[in-house]
This record gives C-alpha cells, sequence and structure tokens, in this order.
C-alpha cells in the first residue's frame, strides 16, 4: 500500500528523513545546552561563595597575623616587666623620689640622669608613694620599659602609644600628648575580666582616641608579681589601619566588616551594618538580598563579616553561563528553522505531486508510482486495474460556458471520483487537460470492471448542468486495461491498451465503458 512518505521519497522531492531526525537532535541539544547552562549558573554561584569564603578567611589570617605580632610585641614587655618585679633584673631609679603632687594626685617631674623628652608620663591618683613603697618598685619597672616602649612606636606607626597601668592607680604612657591623670577605674575592670578568664591577652572596646586620633582599641596582658595581676601593658592601635588592611583584597564587589563578638562596629563598609542583626553564630547566613559570611578571628574577639550582593553574584553567574545560553538560542533558532524547512518542503512536495486545480495526483506521481504499483499487485497474486476516463465534449462545454466553469467542472468530476476512492491501493490522477487515471488493484477483473462502471455513474449522478451534451450533463467515457497475475506486461503496455478501450467507448457513443483484457489486441 503507498503511502505519501513513500511515494515523495521515490520522486525524489519530499522532506528528506534527515530533516525530522535534524528536529528531533536539535531539540535534544536544546534541552541538553538549557540542563548545562542551569548546572553552571548554580556551579558558579557555589564557586563564588566558595571564593568569598576563602577571600574572608585569607582576610581573617592576614587580621590575626597583623594583631598577632602586636600581641607578641607586648608578651616581650610583659616578660620584662615580670623579672624586674621579681628581682631577676636591676633598677637604677627610684622615681618614687621625683614625684610631685597635683590637684588629686601626683605626677613624676625632672628625673635625675633623664632629660624630660625621653621619658613618658607617669601620674597618678590620690598620694604618693613611698620611697621603698611596692608602687614605687613598680614605678621604677615602668620606667625601665620605656626603651621597648620606644621600639615599638618606631617600629609601627599605627600603634599611638604604649602604656602601663597599674592596680595601684597609676600609669606611665608614651609618647606624651597632654598632663592628665589616668582613667584607671576603667582599666580596673578589664583586671578583673583577665583575672576571671585567665586570658593572656585581653582588647579593648573601640573608642575615640583623647587626643583626636580618631577609633582606637586597645590590646594588652597582664603583668604579675608573684602570681598576682598589678598591672598590665598596653598598646592603643589606630583603627584606620585595620581598614586598610581590608581594603587590600579584591572582593569582586563584597564588601569587609570587622566587628567584635557583640556586633560593635570596629571597620570596613559600614553601609551594611543593619544586616548585623542576624544570628552572629551563623558562618552562612542569606539577609534578603545579601549573602553574610562569619569568620571568628583567633587573635582577637572579633568577627570578621563578608557581605556580598547576591544580584551581583547572579549577574556574574550568568556571565559565566551566558556562552552557553547563546548556544542554547542558537540550538533553538536551529530547531525552529529545521521545523519550518520541514514544513516547507512537505508544501512542496505536496505541491509536486497534486494537481493545483482537482487535488488529485498529477502526472508525475502517477509515472513515480504505476509501474511500483503493477508489481506489487502482481507479488501479491492479484489483478491489477487501470481506468482512464475523460469529460464528454469538454471542448464544447469550454466553448459555451468559458474556461472557469470548465475548471469547475473538472473539479466536480475528480470530487466524484475520489469520493469513491476508498482502499488505500486505489489512486487517482489528473493525467491530462480533462484526461484523468486511476490505478486499483483487485482480487478479480470484474471488481476492476465494477469499480470503472461505478466511477462512471458517480460522475453522472453529480447531474452538473451541460446543455449542450445528448445527455444534459457531465459524463465521462471510461477505459479499462486490466493485467492479471502472471501477465508479463508493463505500465506503458496497460496504458496503450486502456487509451485504445477509451477511445473505443467515445466510438460507441459516450458515457460508457469499454475494458481491454489481458491478450486483447490495441487498437
Amino acid at each position: 500500500m503507498p503511502t505519501y512518505a513513500a511515494t515523495s521519497a521515490q520522486l525524489g522531492i519530499g522532506p528528506s528523513r534527515l530533516v525530522p531526525s535534524l528536529c528531533i537532535l536539535g531539540m535534544l541539544a536544546v534541552i541538553f545546552a538549557a540542563m548545562v547552562t542551569w548546572l553552571l549558573y548554580l556551579g558558579d554561584l557555589r564557586r563564588q561563595e566558595e571564593e568569598l569564603a576563602q577571600a574572608a578567611i585569607r582576610a581573617a589570617t592576614v587580621l590575626d597575623h597583623n594583631l598577632t605580632l602586636r600581641a607578641h610585641s607586648l608578651s616581650a614587655m610583659r616578660l620584662t616587666a615580670e623579672q624586674y618585679l621579681d628581682g631577676h633584673a636591676q633598677l637604677t631609679v627610684n622615681p618614687a623620689t621625683a614625684l610631685s603632687s597635683t590637684s588629686g594626685g601626683y605626677l613624676l617631674a625632672e628625673l635625675s640622669g633623664y632629660r624630660g623628652e625621653e621619658l613618658g608620663h607617669l601620674a597618678g591618683r590620690g598620694a604618693a608613694p613611698g620611697a621603698q613603697s611596692a608602687a614605687a618598685r613598680e614605678m621604677a619597672m615602668a620606667l625601665a620599659l620605656t626603651p621597648l616602649f620606644r621600639t615599638v612606636i618606631r617600629r609601627d606607626s599605627d600603634t599611638l602609644r604604649v602604656s602601663y597601668i597599674s592596680e595601684r592607680n597609676f600609669s606611665y604612657v608614651l609618647p606624651v600628648y597632654e598632663a592628665r591623670p589616668p582613667d584607671l577605674e576603667r582599666t580596673r575592670r578589664y583586671y578583673e575580666t583577665v583575672e576571671a578568664s585567665g586570658q593572656s591577652v585581653f582588647w579593648t572596646v573601640p573608642h575615640q582616641d583623647e587626643d583626636s586620633r580618631g577609633l582606637v582599641v586597645g590590646v594588652g596582658m597582664p603583668v604579675r608579681d608573684g602570681g598576682r595581676v598589678v598591672g598590665a601593658v598596653v598598646a592603643d592601635l589606630a583603627i584606620s589601619r585595620l581598614i586598610h588592611l581590608l581594603d587590600d583584597h579584591d572582593l569582586k564587589g563584597a564588601k569587609l566588616l570587622l566587628t567584635t563578638e557583640d556586633g560593635i562596629y570596629l571597620a570596613g563598609d559600614p553601609s551594611h551594618l543593619q544586616l548585623l542583626g542576624g544570628n552572629g553564630a551563623a558562618s552562612r547566613q542569606v539577609e534578603g538580598e545579601f549573602l553574610l559570611l562569619r569568620q571568628r578571628l583567633d587573635a582577637a574577639p572579633w568577627t570578621l563579616q563578608l557581605v556580598a550582593p547576591r544580584p551581583q553574584l547572579r549577574r556574574n553567574a550568568i556571565r559565566q553561563a551566558l556562552p552557553f545560553a547563546l548556544v542554547t538560542v542558537l540550538l533553538c533558532g536551529s530547531v525552529v528553522l529545521l521545523v519550518c524547512l520541514a514544513h516547507m518542503l512537505r508544501k512542496i512536495a505536496t505541491l509536486s505531486i497534486r494537481d493545483g486545480l482537482t487535488g488529485l495526483h498529477n502526472r508525475r506521481f502517477f509515472d513515480a508510482v504505476a509501474a511500483p504499483a503493477l508489481r506489487r499487485a502482481h507479488r501479491d497474486a492479484k489483478h491489477f486495474g487501470l481506468i482512464l476516463f475523460d469529460v464528454d465534449h469538454f471542448k464544447r462545454f469550454n466553448d459555451n460556458h468559458g474556461h472557469q466553469a470548465g475548471d469547475t467542472a473538472l473539479s466536480i468530476v475528480a470530487t466524484s471520483v475520489a469520493r469513491r476512492l476508498r482502499r488505500g491501493a486505489d489512486l487517482a490522477y489528473r493525467v491530462g487537460g480533462e484526461e484523468f487515471a486511476v490505478t486499483c488493484e483487485a482480487t478479480s477483473g470484474l471488481a476492476i470492471e465494477r469499480l470503472a462502471q461505478e466511477l462512471r455513474e458517480a460522475v453522472a449522478a453529480a447531474a452538473h448542468v451541460f446543455p449542450e451534451s445528448e445527455f444534459g450533463h457531465l459524463t465521462v467515457s471510461v477505459g479499462v486495461a486490466i493485467a492479471p497475475p502472471g501477465e508479463e506486461t508493463d505500465i506503458e503496455a496497460l496504458y496503450r491498451r486502456a487509451d485504445a478501450a477509451l477511445y473505443r467507448a467515445k466510438a460507441n457513443g459516450r458515457n460508457t465503458i469499454e475494458c481491454c483484457r489481458a491478450g486483447t489486441a490495441e487498437a
């Protein structure tokens, strides 16, 4: 049974089988590319988050290293101070002999053997201690630390001052900015915290420098005498240096903030402070359109917080996945083009095998499929029939009613014939101006003759008015050629026999059929 695709392929004008395959492959490629693009997008988001987490770790490491160096310099001072207090090092001066009273306290005046600018500022509250008191010995120890104080300040421009603060209500500060009694109440609370926690390093809360040097934070170490905390060495650091350390990192749009464990702002971009009210214990947190990464420092009780805008991360991920997205778009376009091409090829194939006026198959299609249909019928041991018919007196009809009416008449004939053909193997063709053909197969020659008679009757039953005809309506003359199974013939010979039978039908008065069976001589 012939099919459209098969016969179109025989003609070489139908859509290539490659086109549907390409369409399917294109669609699969689009799906694959879309999946790859999506996976790349998600993968790049994860990669960016991991890179930002690593950047936070690196920044925290730099800060830890920087702060640890400060703590190490204080450690040397503490050890030296405790050696003096333990008597392992000789104290050569007694500052208690050079104290002068002030309102509510005392301060160190000129000390024999030292110029004023060589020493820092020593001041205290209450009555001045005696020359042989433990406080006098502690003051001498503080003055002995002066070379270490100067070394730290000289080497580190971000250390604003170094101090020794005693629980005996005095302090020694280098360099000297202004003579004022020290604020020891706050320091005493630091001592109590250190003794309670056993920490060797403590950090103060950030505060404005008393000498207008900006925001500062203090790092200190307790000094012990006989196992008891008697004071502390403290270095005041400019937080501006910490800000510079944070700015040295390329974070691709993310910002670093440094806060205390209580969420007090220290350094960094303050524009995202409103995001810091979340759960500080979470190392990764999403706050609206921001990704928040937290990294605790080891050297100080501080937290480094990285704030990354999620829209920027998404844009970065889209840029990374864009090449694959473009490939996806191109593949989609290719699929659309291939589908359009397949549709156009089918349309062209239909136009090339169909008669534009009647919708029946055309002569080209007949030439392509008639011979294979004959061979197939013989192979299946069936009778093959070729039925030729044309409209009686069609030239007369055209002359009297016009060519447009003639086209309508041909369409009526074609419709009448096509409606009668119900088997898939029965095909109708327009093979000439008013000449038509039908190829069919049947189990007997009589069945083919009956089909021919039914086709003639179907046209007559349409009763399309034709006053100039002796029948008063359109009629057709029919010639039939039958090739039984086993007959050695071809489609050309069969066509000549059917054509001869058609001429006999016309000669016998028209609107009739003539049959040319196997072995009958051709006219």
